[in-house]
């Protein structure tokens, strides 16, 4: 689990909890990674990385890379901020350029991706899903679900168990996708 949101106890880890239970439901082991704790600079282009595929920024992604490599599937969760990702989110993906070429990392490792916004309009979240949904297409990810939640005060989603069960439904979808694939945990 990968929670994009630089705000704690907010809506999107609320359902990225909800995800890590349901992956647990299935007997995944689930880590969650919260990106607004950490140090991660923007990708210079600097091409360096090409080489051997690794970064040569020395900051929080670094340990990041090897826990991707290891994962058996990822569930993303980030609030909508101008119609796309968070901005933690946007650069831990953006550093994916380092290791993009080991497809092994990606291919056939399912996605699951958990979206939170404030507007009362279901387009709110399309940016942020196509965006993934292309990142995925890219890289043989195959999407086992995917939520756009409407939801404006901090912790508003604890009470809309329609939205909790969807999380939990789309870590569940995960893990068994993971399962299926031959990989372990999520």
């Amino acid at each position: 689990m990968v929670v994009g949101s630089p705000r704690r106890g907010g809506n999107t880890e609320l359902l990225l909890a909800a995800a890590a239970d349901g992956a647990r439901d299935r007997g995944a082991s689930v880590e969650t990674v919260y990106l607004g704790e950490l140090k991660i600079a923007p990708c210079r282009a600097c091409n360096e990385c090409r080489p051997g595929g690794r970064c040569v920024i020395k900051d929080d992604m670094q340990p990041l890379y090897d826990k991707m490599r290891e994962a058996a599937g990822f569930v993303f969760g980030t609030p909508v901020y101008w119609f796309g990702p968070s901005a933690q989110l946007k650069a831990f993906v953006d550093r994916w350029y380092a290791i993009s070429r080991e497809r092994d990392i990606w291919r056939r490792k399912p996605l699951g991706l958990v979206i939170t916004h404030a507007s009362s309009s279901e387009n709110m979240a399309a940016g942020a899903r196509d965006m993934f949904t292309s990142i995925a297409r890219y890289l043989e990810m195959p999407i086992s679900g995917a939520i756009g939640v409407s939801a404006g005060a901090r912790g508003a989603v604890a009470d809309d168990p329609s939205a909790l069960a969807r999380a939990r439904e789309i870590g569940n979808k995960v893990a068994a996708a993971a399962a299926r694939a031959g990989t372990a945990g999520a």
